[in-house]
């Protein structure tokens, strides 16, 4: 198993970037929702197609479905890094508040 982050901040939303996942790029758009207090984030493929989109939801996989042309083996869960050591999470959502404390863990079975 092989795990990176990607690195968004706070200060830069909303923007696009792309990454290597698996053994492809992707790019990935990250925004937030100031009326809610959450973010979202879509992901394209190298022609700019979009593949998926959701809310980024605290300790649980971003992409939670099968879709086409995503390797199932590739998981991106927001985590705190301490709160890998801990019990309990020091959180339960991704907020204003915490976003920059959050990294976009990238995990590969």
């Amino acid at each position: 198993m092989e795990i990176t982050y990607l690195p968004f901040n706070n200060d830069e939303l909303p923007c696009k970037k792309t990454f290597e996942l698996g053994n492809e790029n992707y790019s990935l758009a990250i925004r937030y929702n100031d009326r809610f207090d959450f973010y979202s984030a879509e992901l394209y493929d190298n022609d700019e197609t979009l593949l998926f989109s959701g809310k980024l939801t605290y300790l649980e996989d971003y992409i939670d479905s099968v879709v086409e042309n995503i390797d199932s083996s590739v998981k991106v869960v927001p985590i705190i890094i301490d709160d890998v050591l801990k019990e309990y999470p020091t959180v339960t959502r991704i907020s204003s508040d915490n976003f920059d404390d959050v990294r976009l863990c990238v995990e590969i079975f």
